[in-house]
């Protein structure tokens, strides 16, 4: 059968539609509602967000239809709804108006496209903070192919963008996890009372510790003695984990109960707060080469696509992969990682002053609760800023060496993972953007 490979232009409005349906937010679970804040830039997917917003009516979307970030539009925040729900007024959601001229993942692959996220760039409304202006959105040119043509494109792209998705929910699931097992070991003690507990209920030294071994693996006993077969120096290692935390919990004046022989003190005695540098722009350039490093911004841990380079010099202040960094202005106290160079004054390095404490510095500042204090506390007259003296008064309690390096060796391997997964997409991300313009141009033939 011969496809017709004619292509049509058409007017965003004539063939595309902005959709304003209002529904109650008490209708709206937390995971279906979706903000600027919880997608990912660069065409990354969403996040689940971490609380609804004290409105009574937001916007409407429903599975298939599109969801674009219409703020800072540079940052590429689009979203293919994998789910209806409910999303903020700063969050356009769109939809072809006939199917059987304009499939909807195909008009997700047109408004991805450079094209279309520069046109919403130049005609955006305000400086500060620049939003998309809707009735110029509505005069964007669309070349449209045959159905056919675009089933093929969508194939193609949406493979790759799976993948993306699917990284980059396989690392959110390893920052959950290593938040998971600081919440469990170092806020709500739990193999510490498993262990008091045992013992109050009389059971005797293995008792005590097969019980705390439950707590730590989640495994019954039965698992427990199997593993000990199976996996001998894995049994072992949790064995050891096991027995190097206390069996009591003790009132300490001013902070609560802890664990006893653990050591309350004051945060700020853990770290430095080293804060960036800021070379002139007149030595910024914006290709690598010999003789200049990378300098980290706060934007690139949201978009690596304006990447600045700086001499190299013994003022710039530097970081590695796996150091943390943190926002001193805009989300401040946002914690940062995986990108090495020459940091910029809007961020700081939490630099450890202890071994084998990195890891539990990074999970103890990425708590929620911590994250609001931060953000909370850093608030001025006219912008967000952080400064060392914010961690004033901060306390926190601090356990064994034994348990903070065994839990420095566990996180560092997710970290490692995490890092790993992120340079993955990257090329992923360089591959699919590249594919982009050649099936929206009709490179790619059937």
């Amino acid at each position: 059968m011969e496809i017709n490979n004619e292509w049509k232009e058409y007017s965003f409005s004539d063939i595309a539609e902005f959709i304003s349906t209002k529904t109650a937010l008490s209708e709206i679970e937390t995971e279906q509602y979706i903000s600027t804040e919880n997608m990912i830039p660069n065409l990354g997917g969403v996040t689940i967000a971490t609380a609804l917003p004290d409105i009574d009516r937001c916007n409407s979307f429903q599975e298939r239809d599109i969801l674009f970030s219409n703020i800072r539009t540079y940052f590429k925040k689009v979203w293919f709804a994998k789910f209806s729900g409910g999303c903020s007024a700063d969050v356009l959601v769109i939809r072809s108006k006939n199917e059987n001229i304009l499939l909807n993942e195909y008009l997700y692959l047109l408004i991805c496209s450079e094209d279309f996220i520069n046109y919403t760039v130049v005609s955006s409304k305000g400086t500060k903070m620049p939003r998309g202006d809707k009735k110029a959105i509505l005069n964007f040119k669309l070349n449209i192919p045959p159905i056919p043509i675009q089933r093929n494109c969508i194939n193609q792209y949406f493979k790759l963008n799976e993948k993306i998705e699917l990284n980059t929910q396989i690392n959110q699931t390893l920052e959950q996890m290593a938040q998971a097992v600081f919440q469990s070991w170092f806020v709500d003690f739990d193999p510490v009372r498993s262990k008091a507990a045992a013992r109050a209920a009389g059971a005797d030294g293995r008792q005590v510790l097969l019980a705390v071994m439950q707590t730590l693996s989640g495994k019954s006993p039965a698992e427990l003695a199997e593993w000990q077969h199976t996996h001998p120096e894995n049994y072992r290692q949790l064995e050891r984990l096991a027995q190097a935390f206390p069996d009591e919990l003790e009132e300490v004046e001013g902070f609560g109960e802890t664990p006893k022989g653990w050591e309350v003190l004051d945060l700020n005695q853990l770290f430095d707060f080293v804060g960036g540098s800021q070379p002139p722009k007149s030595e910024h350039i914006y290709e690598e080469q010999s003789g200049y490093e990378r300098f980290v911004q706060n934007r690139d841990f949201s978009n690596d696509n304006h990447q600045t380079y700086i001499p190299i010099s013994k003022k710039n202040k530097r970081c590695e992969v796996k150091d943390i960094l943190m926002d001193k202005y805009g989300e401040a106290g946002k914690v940062r990682y995986g990108i090495k160079g020459a940091y910029n004054v809007a961020l700081a390095k939490i630099e450890p002053k202890k071994e084998n404490i990195r890891e539990f510095l990074r999970c103890y500042f990425t708590q929620e609760k911590i994250q609001i204090y931060l953000a909370q506390a850093s608030v001025a007259s006219t912008r967000n800023s952080l400064n060392s003296s914010t961690f004033v008064g901060m306390k926190t309690v601090l356990p064994c060496v034994e348990l903070l390096r065994q839990f420095e060796n566990m996180v560092s391997q997710y970290i490692d993972k995490n890092l790993q997964i992120k340079q993955e997409n990257i090329i992923l991300a360089n591959l699919r953007d590249t594919l982009l313009p050649k099936l929206l141009n009709g490179d790619i033939k059937l």
